[in-house]
C-alpha cells in the first residue's frame, strides 16, 4: 500500500464516522462505527501490507530506529484536510498491526 492509497482509505474511513481503524496482517482492514467494529468488504491484509503502512507513518514521525526490532510504538499521522490519527504500533502474533484514532482538525462543539 503506497501514501496515496492509505490516505484515500483513510479518508474514506472519516468520512463514514470511523473513530478508529484496525490494521492486522490476516484480516480486512476493519473500522469503529458507533462503538461496532465493521470489517470493510476487501481482502485480509497481508504482514508486508502492515509493514508498508507503518513505514510510511514512522517516515512522517521521522522515526530513525530498526522496524524489524520495534515491539511498540506510538506516533501520530496527519492526512491535510481530512485529521490526524493517534497511532498505536504493536506487534500481534510476531506482525506488526496498527490501530489509528482519527482526531479532527477542527473540535466539534457541544
Amino acid at each position: 500500500m503506497d501514501q496515496q492509497t492509505l490516505d484515500r482509505f483513510l479518508s474514506t474511513a472519516v468520512n463514514a464516522g470511523g473513530s478508529d481503524i484496525h490494521f492486522k496482517a490476516g484480516a480486512p482492514p476493519a473500522l469503529r462505527v458507533n462503538g461496532e467494529l465493521v470489517p470493510f468488504k476487501v481482502a485480509a491484509m497481508q504482514a508486508e501490507d502492515i509493514e508498508q503502512i507503518v513505514r510510511i507513518m514512522l517516515e512522517q514521525a521521522r522515526f530513525a530506529g530498526d522496524l524489524e526490532s520495534l515491539l511498540e510504538k506510538d506516533s501520530s499521522y496527519s492526512i491535510e484536510g481530512v485529521g490526524r490519527f493517534r497511532a498505536a504500533i504493536h506487534r500481534s502474533r510476531g506482525n506488526l498491526a496498527v490501530i489509528l484514532r482519527a482526531i479532527p482538525f477542527e473540535i466539534p462543539t457541544f
